[in-house]
């Protein structure tokens, strides 16, 4: 078991291209229903997902999709890695405070 000597062939994790697919499915087929979830769990930045819904139907392509993929994936691995490895307190995600998630993250 030296190091480099073992290699994984296969994770089972989904590649990046691959949510990001899924994604735009999800977002084309659910668009009302998104407007009608931000509107109630996140009220105070319905302005902010709207617009990113506008801008997201506008080019779907874009590049910025996949960097924003990757900040997110960032951000939720640091959560992630403090609520578990550093035990502090996950309670705040019930709250679904944006503003919190991301100091936490930070």
């Amino acid at each position: 078991m030296k190091h480099g000597k073992i290699k994984i062939s296969q994770t089972g994790y989904a590649h990046q291209a691959e949510t990001l697919d899924h994604l735009r499915y999800k977002i084309n087929n659910s668009k009302e229903y998104l407007l009608d979830y931000i509107a109630e769990h996140y009220p105070n930045e319905k302005w902010l997902f709207t617009l990113l819904l506008r801008i997201y139907n506008s080019n779907q392509n874009s590049h910025m999709w996949s960097l924003i993929y990757k900040i997110a994936i960032y951000l939720m691995k640091r959560i992630s890695q403090k609520i578990n490895f550093q035990n502090q307190d996950p309670s705040f995600m019930k709250d679904r405070n944006l503003a919190t998630m991301f100091k936490m993250a930070l």
